[in-house]
């Protein structure tokens, strides 16, 4: 039995993930087991607030990242 889900999109994401992974693309991926579809965008709630920190951290990775 499938666990219930939360974020429509998660399944999606997790396929665009992994394929970009498998053809070799620098890729992170993050899974906020229990969250649903945009929950970083209510404020003041800790979970919101890491999954912001972490893609802020993500972009900072980026940009400072020479590209080959």
């Amino acid at each position: 039995m499938a666990a219930y889900q939360v974020d429509w999109t998660r399944e999606e994401v997790l396929n665009d993930a992994h394929l970009l992974i498998q053809t070799g693309v620098p890729t992170d991926l993050h899974h906020y087991s229990g969250a649903f579809h945009k929950a970083h965008v209510i404020a003041g709630t800790a979970l919101g607030a890491r999954m912001i920190a972490e893609r802020v951290t993500a972009i900072q990775r980026l940009l400072r990242t020479p590209s080959a």
